[in-house]
């Protein structure tokens, strides 16, 4: 009995599978087609719209720039996949170095997201108290950044997207990611909470938008993170199965979109802040600038 090889024409690798491109004009436009690439695309137009019209502090700044990071690097692993899966190239295994110089940026486009949560936090949190939760935060960017580059080095070396070693990373990654963006949820609810009893600012003011709309969207964000790094790491004992297999997908695909997420829950933010007095002490907190400067 022979043994099945697997390469990137394999299903399992999600790279070439069911793709014959004629040239890399024909595969780039098929391209499109993928979720995670027109998402890309997307995100970085609706949050430059965005940024241009509405704000520019640094909040704002580190939304545009990531979204862009992402999508260079979008840009580069479908151009890539254009090329290695034309029909010339099919029966040809080279190490695709594009695949590693990309995680570089997806490094900096997803752990802008944790970053984000923190110059949220920031806006409510008192200088010494959010010492600890910083270091969490650039903590854990330390086993992110090993996972990711571990991930481009085995996706460079095998010249495919996905591996058992590369799903591994991914869950290793994510859960870093998770932990990250729990700790701002947690300083977030715990500064907000502390502001609200002392009487620092008003439920039906900030307070309210946190408690409503920013508890949502961090929840949300959390959430995705958690179930994506442990079904990773659950698909890669679960041997061949499949059906079970696909399972992080759903997650990925919104993860991909987290950003925007971010910039829609920044916006109301920024319209719920023109309904407050600007008189108030609270107000004039220079942190408070990081999302609604213009």
């Amino acid at each position: 009995m022979g043994l099945e090889i697997i390469d990137k024409n394999s299903p399992e690798t999600n790279t070439c599978y069911n793709k014959n491109y004629t040239s890399f004009y024909q595969g780039i436009n098929e391209e499109f087609r993928d979720t995670f690439f027109f998402a890309y695309i997307i995100q970085f137009m609706v949050i430059a719209l965005i940024y241009f019209n509405m704000g520019k502090g640094i909040y704002w700044k580190v939304l545009l720039y990531a979204s862009l990071i992402g999508l260079l690097g979008g840009i580069i692993e479908h151009s890539t996949l254009a090329y290695i899966c034309e029909a010339s190239q099919k029966e040809k295994k080279t190490r695709v170095f594009t695949f590693f110089i990309c995680e570089f940026f997806w490094i900096v486009g997803e752990y802008s997201i944790p970053y984000l949560n923190l110059l949220k936090m920031e806006t409510i949190a008192e200088r010494k108290s959010k010492r600890t939760i910083e270091w969490i935060v650039y903590f854990f960017f330390i086993p992110f950044v090993i996972a990711r580059l571990i991930d481009g080095y085995d996706r460079m070396m095998e010249g495919v997207l996905n591996t058992k070693i590369s799903e591994r990373c991914h869950g290793v990654a994510y859960g870093s990611i998770a932990i990250a963006d729990i700790s701002c949820t947690i300083g977030i609810i715990y500064f907000i909470n502390k502001k609200i009893n002392r009487g620092l600012i008003s439920y039906t003011t900030l307070g309210k938008y946190f408690m409503n709309s920013s508890y949502t969207t961090l929840i949300l964000v959390d959430i995705v993170s958690v179930f994506l790094s442990i079904l990773y790491l659950v698909t890669t004992l679960s041997g061949s199965d499949s059906d079970f297999s696909s399972s992080p997908m759903p997650f990925h695909c919104l993860k991909t979109d987290f950003l925007l997420i971010l910039a829609v829950d920044a916006m109301i933010f920024r319209g719920d802040i023109k309904n407050v007095n600007s008189k108030s002490a609270y107000f004039d907190n220079s942190h408070f600038q990081t999302i609604t400067n213009k």
